[in-house]
């Protein structure tokens, strides 16, 4: 599950790396589900607005979980002096470039030493229509039931 606006970056081809705290050995297709859970609060106030019209609870799109490596917070910092601006639906924002693809703000603002890993994502396909959950999966691997 990722929770949004990052789930709808990452749909949308804007985000290829997905942070986590733990690695992970999983290699191949996965879905990536937009958490139930309220949206992340972002360092962008457009984003943020934007965050709360996005699908939760739903499915949005298919990828491939290519690579997890680790990476620290002053490659990220490093390489989110890149900005583009994105836009989904109605709001324009800035972002750090591909792969990063989050507010340029917030990556800077990464303490240098921290450790994250990125799981690298490749032909992400957003799907035509979001599909609901039927069921609450556990972890990121779990097999979920789509209307």
């Amino acid at each position: 599950m990722v929770r949004q606006p990052y789930a709808s970056l990452i749909a949308f081809g804007k985000k290829r790396w997905e942070f986590r705290t733990y690695d992970t050995k999983k290699r191949g297709a996965i879905i990536i589900a937009a958490s139930r859970r309220r949206p992340v609060k972002t360092g962008d106030s457009i984003l943020n607005q934007a965050a709360r019209s996005f699908p939760r609870g739903v499915t949005l799109a298919c990828a491939e979980l290519v690579c997890s490596r680790l990476v620290t917070g002053a490659e990220i910092r490093k390489m989110a002096e890149d900005v583009v601006k994105t836009r989904i639906g109605e709001f324009e924002f800035l972002t750090a470039d591909a792969p990063l693809g989050e507010p340029q703000r917030d990556l800077q603002e990464i303490a240098p030493e921290c450790h994250f890993y990125a799981w690298e994502l490749d032909e992400v396909s957003a799907l035509a229509a979001p599909s609901p959950l039927i069921n609450r999966p556990y972890s990121p691997w779990t097999t979920v039931t789509v209307e």
